[in-house]
């Protein structure tokens, strides 16, 4: 068994409110599933799960906030609130459950955190651009112009994860979530 998390639809701004349930890994229903980085492990945020509140970590709390949808609820499963972490039992079980978790999920976002310098849509925009033609075509300018911002991008910290490579193999589909924009892995991978 598993557990997914719903985010409850809401306003940017409100509290997070979610449910928690367990589901046979084959019967789940469709969910996303989450690859991120954990950061600072002090529990600094309150999200509200099946009325009780729940101490998160920043970098968590951030994901949920990107991900929560103002109309519709949205399902996933992310480690640090699906897996019991005070429970070495079931910590172990589910890492055994992993490459089975991330297959079965109808995709994988992959969340490199906020975006301060604003470089998201630079980036983006050059791997899309890149992806849809050859890149001998680019002016020497426009390579220029990328090497800074794109050196920025593969310094990410979820590059130095040990599980991304599981994450990204076992994925359906994999899409970047990077501050306020998305782009599907394909076009990163292409570029």
């Amino acid at each position: 068994d598993i557990r997914l998390l719903t985010i409850y639809p809401s306003s940017s701004g409100e509290p997070l409110s979610c449910h928690l349930a367990h589901h046979a890994l084959g019967t789940a229903p469709g969910y996303e599933a989450i690859s991120y980085v954990w950061g600072d492990s002090s529990f600094t945020h309150l999200i509200f799960c099946d009325g009780k509140s729940v101490a998160v970590t920043n970098s968590l709390y951030e994901v949920l906030c990107r991900l929560r949808q103002p109309h519709e609820p949205r399902i996933i499963w992310i480690d640090g609130v699906c897996i019991d972490q005070s429970n070495k039992v079931e910590r172990g079980q589910q890492v055994q459950l992993m490459g089975d978790i991330y297959r079965e999920a109808d995709r994988v976002i992959i969340w490199f955190g906020a975006d301060p310098e604003g470089l998201a849509p630079i980036v983006f925009d050059r791997c899309l651009r890149i992806s849809e033609q050859d890149f001998h075509g680019f002016r020497l300018a426009d390579r220029l112009e990328l090497t800074g911002p794109m050196n920025r991008f593969a310094e990410c910290s979820w590059f130095e994860r040990t599980w991304v490579i599981q994450e990204l193999v076992l994925a359906k589909t994999a899409w970047v979530i990077w501050g306020k924009c998305e782009i599907s892995w394909n076009h990163i991978q292409t570029a």
